[in-house]
Parts: structure tokens; C-alpha cells; sequence
């Protein structure tokens, strides 16, 4: 509480010394700022919405304008009725698509692949992101355990529970836990930093994000599809704005067969050259349109 409370203050003070085009507010716990609003004006003042958030009273006294990562956040931030959508505009997440549309050497993608203990002849189904329930990270370690003997394949899942921090959660020891006795099929390579992430794409052959939590955009999938690599996804939040026309497989994140969904998906193209090629094109099109540039 002392610590927020420093932090407004801080923030009242810089802006109470200088002027600016426009100041923007990040999400997060904003009514801890209410006494800093007071040095800007309504209409430089613009707040910034990547989760979901409700419209309210307080937003919309302070805030003259407002910018959502998507159609579905804008949606439900206005579904209240509390601000009109006049004031609310779209502007997607933008990704670096250079950092992750690159050429890895063979050399350097056997080096992984012998880091990470994949044979030559074998596939590699990845997963990244956090390690949180709502990403069903469980969900795809489950649907490879049904298959993994019908496909010659690993499992890479990649990152920690926390964005940079190599944390401990019970979820993550009951993934530990749900991947025993498969140790040499599913690789845990913990936290990897954002700009080495596309040399373990490089190597992947199927990413899959059984995403159940009202995914604000889809960070990962674009990174994903910017590497080139086909994704298989859930139809959660604003997913479906960011793969539409990707040839994408999407499944149905309330399904009571998701696991089951899963595992018949990697089958049914991870052999399938022809279809995999056809994905990664048109994933690689597809995140073009979400480029920083």
C-alpha cells in the first residue's frame, strides 16, 4: 500500500512539472492514480485496455479516450453501457515480426535439437506462454499422453509461471507431476527470453494454445504463425480476430472432449505435409497484418 501510494505521488509530481500530447494508462490497479488525473486533461488523458475490464463511472469521468487490444475487450468494456462507443478504438497488439521471421542455420537447429534430446526423425509439438491454468498447458500435456505412441513426437513446453522469473507454483509441480514417466517425451525448458524464442519455433513443427481464458489477443499465436509454425487454438476471447483466414485449427475451449480434440488434431495433420506447408503460408501472411511496423 505504501509502495502505490509513492507511486502516485510520483506520478502527480511529473506530470504537475510538465505537458505532453497525451498520457496513457496501462491497465492495472488505475483508481491508485486518481489524484494524479487531476494535472491532465480529459481529452489528452487515454487509457489503455488489454484485459478484461467493465466500463465505469470512474473511467469514464477521467478518460477521454480509450484503446482496446481487440474487438471482443472493446465489446465487453462496453457491454454496461456506461461509455459510449464513440470513445473506444481498436488498435491490436503489434509484434516484431523480424525477430521471429528468421533463418536458423541446420547447424544451429541440430545443436537444439540435440540440447532438448529430439532425434533427427522426430516431430516437435511446442507449447509457450505461462504456465497458468487458463493457457490449458495441462490440457496439452494430457492430449499428447494419449498419443504420444501413435506419433513420433515430443513435446517442447516452453516458459514459467511467471513473464521473466523462474517461479514455483503448485500448478506447475502438478504439470511435473501429470508428465511423470514421460520424462523423455515432454521437455520443460523453462523461461526463455522473447528473443530467443524463434529458434525454438524453428524447430517446431505444431504449436498448440488451448487457451481458456478470455485471451485478450494472442501474443503468442502470432508468434508463432510470424515463425512460421501451424497452430492449433481454441475459439477464446480475441483469438479468433487474430487467426481468421489462417487455416488454423480451432476447437471449442468449452468442449468436454477438449483433451480428446487436441490429441485428433496434432494426428490428423502432423504427418500431413501438404497441409502443414498451407498453414504456415498463410499463418505467416496472416501475422503481417500485427507488425510494430
Amino acid at each position: 500500500k505504501i509502495k502505490a501510494i509513492l507511486y502516485e505521488k510520483r506520478i502527480a509530481h511529473v506530470l504537475k512539472k510538465k505537458k505532453y500530447d497525451f498520457v496513457v494508462t496501462e491497465g492495472g490497479h488505475y483508481w491508485e492514480y486518481k489524484s494524479a488525473y487531476k494535472y491532465v486533461p480529459i481529452e489528452k488523458s487515454i487509457f489503455h485496455i488489454h484485459n478484461i475490464t467493465e466500463g465505469n463511472v470512474f473511467l469514464e469521468r477521467n478518460y477521454g479516450n480509450f484503446i482496446g487490444t481487440s474487438k471482443f475487450i472493446n465489446n465487453k468494456f462496453v457491454e454496461n453501457k456506461v461509455i459510449s462507443n464513440e470513445r473506444v478504438h481498436l488498435l491490436y497488439n503489434g509484434v516484431k515480426i523480424e525477430n521471429f521471421n528468421k533463418d536458423v542455420s541446420l547447424q544451429e537447429k541440430k545443436k537444439l535439437r540435440e540440447k532438448y534430446g529430439l532425434k533427427e526423425n522426430e516431430k516437435t509439438i511446442i507449447y509457450c506462454g505461462r504456465l497458468v491454468k487458463g493457457k490449458g498447458v495441462k490440457e496439452v500435456i494430457l492430449a499428447f499422453k494419449k498419443i504420444y505412441r501413435s506419433c513420433n513426437a515430443k513435446l517442447l513446453i516452453v516458459g514459467s509461471p511467471d513473464f521473466s522469473i523462474e517461479s514455483n507454483t503448485d500448478y506447475r509441480n502438478e504439470l511435473i507431476e501429470t508428465s511423470k514417466q514421460l520424462e523423455n517425451y515432454i521437455i520443460f525448458t523453462g523461461h526463455i527470453y522473447n528473443k530467443d524464442l524463434y529458434r525454438l519455433y524453428s524447430i517446431a513443427n505444431i504449436a498448440v494454445f488451448p487457451h481458456n481464458c478470455d485471451e485478450a489477443f494472442g501474443l503468442a499465436i502470432v508468434e508463432a504463425m510470424s515463425s512460421g509454425v501451424p497452430v492449433i487454438t481454441t475459439n477464446d476471447g480475441g483469438i479468433p480476430e487474430v487467426i481468421q483466414d489462417t487455416d488454423t485449427i480451432v476447437l471449442d475451449k468449452n468442449s468436454p472432449t477438449l483433451v480428446k480434440d487436441i490429441a485428433g488434431a496434432i494426428l490428423k495433420i502432423i504427418d500431413n505435409d501438404k497441409v502443414l506447408v498451407q498453414m504456415s503460408n498463410k499463418g505467416k501472411q496472416k501475422a503481417r497484418l500485427f507488425s510494430t511496423k
